[in-house]
């Protein structure tokens, strides 16, 4: 059996890979990626390179793409694709990215599965503009043409993959029956051993994500404005600050002890700087950070609106607070700073769920939502 993936980028293709390559599968990877990016790839799996046109020359040059230049650099990517892929039996196309070449992987007699880790497009584009408005950002979503494509994949799909109920519930009902639920923490490793330091004078409460309106930033802000909490920090792991975001900016600076991180190395090193994690989507069909965060120990908070959170249970070994709701994050963050007890019941708890996602044995494991493109 032969099986090609399209991805343009890395994501979590790896870890459908090498599932594919433990089946003996015939496996390809489609990508403008070199292999040294796709980390521990079994060696059986090949890479096929397809360009990604505007951003190589957008890197070479220095010269940041427009959106425009970025949306036709996608269309491209998947005409391309297109052209260098081979029979197959499965053809997994991440959306955005595999029109075409999902058109011709059924015309060679493939099965087409469709990977969309975010909820539907229409959803999505919905709340952003609601978020938008809230925030005092020029939101001008994807343009018709775009999202009309998206349509396509989705009506050609055989299948959809999606990581989570909250994202297989944004699609209508008659592709609804496509959907199969995979979650991606399959892609999770095991950190170093612990070594976050006891004892420290300031409460250090981290958050993830570059996205401010999906993160719900907006909800965190106006929580810790709230709160003034003595001796504690804010630590945003953030690739950018809030400029083009005038509600947040000015939340964040009447806000007491806010610190922007920018890139780190090593990623576990920030996860265990932290006293508390928070994960205050309102937007994340599976939400990786949060597991990230719990397999080192920390304590975690995240929203009805992460689909990690639907594999574990509520306040034993995640604290669970609606999207989109300031209050509760409050609560939530100041309940968990003064209970030193419960803060570490909570902390232990989530590493060892995380432990037990990790041994495989869970019915959830990506590994098992796979068998389902093979019926």
């Amino acid at each position: 059996m032969k099986a090609a993936i399209s991805c343009a980028g890395t994501f979590h293709a790896t870890l459908m890979a090498n599932e594919f390559a433990s089946r003996e599968i015939d496996t390809t990877i489609l990508s403008s990626a070199p292999r040294s990016y796709f980390g521990a790839l079994d060696p059986k799996v090949s890479i096929k390179f397809v360009p990604l046109p505007v951003q190589i020359i957008s890197r070479l040059s220095g010269i940041a793409a427009s959106k425009k230049l970025i949306y036709i650099d996608t269309v491209i990517y998947d005409r391309l694709a297109s052209l260098r892929l081979s029979p197959c039996d499965l053809f997994v196309g991440w959306a955005d990215l595999s029109l075409d070449s999902g058109r011709r992987a059924k015309r060679l007699g493939a099965k087409y599965a469709l990977e969309r880790a975010c909820p539907h497009v229409d959803f999505q584009q919905q709340l952003l503009h609601e978020e938008a408005s809230k925030v005092g950002y020029n939101f001008k979503g994807e343009p018709r043409w775009f999202v009309g494509r998206q349509y396509e994949e989705y009506r050609l799909a055989d299948c959809i993959l999606v990581p989570s109920h909250y994202s297989a519930n944004t699609f209508p009902d008659e592709l609804r029956k496509k959907v199969i639920i995979a979650p991606l923490y399959g892609r999770l490793r095991n950190p170093p051993p612990n070594t976050r330091p006891g004892g420290r004078s300031v409460f250090n409460v981290g958050v993830v994500g570059g996205e401010p309106l999906r993160k719900g930033y907006l909800y965190l802000l106006q929580a810790w404005k709230k709160l003034n909490l003595p001796n504690a920090t804010l630590r945003l792991r953030t690739g950018r600050g809030f400029d083009g975001f005038p509600v947040l900016r000015e939340l964040a600076q009447h806000c007491s002890n806010i610190e922007f991180v920018d890139y780190v190395k090593d990623i576990n090193e920030f996860y265990q700087s932290c006293d508390l994690f928070i994960l205050p989507s309102v937007d994340d069909g599976f939400g990786m950070a949060l597991f990230e965060a719990m397999s080192n120990g920390v304590p975690s908070i995240a929203t009805t609106r992460c689909g990690a959170v639907e594999l574990l249970k509520d306040r034993e070994e995640v604290y669970v607070v609606k999207a989109f709701d300031a209050d509760e994050i409050a609560s939530a963050i100041d309940r968990i700073y003064r209970d030193s007890e419960y803060r570490l019941q909570l902390g232990r708890a989530g590493r060892r769920a995380v432990a037990g996602m990790l041994s495989g044995t869970s019915p959830l494991h990506y590994h098992n939502a796979l068998d389902n493109l093979f019926k």
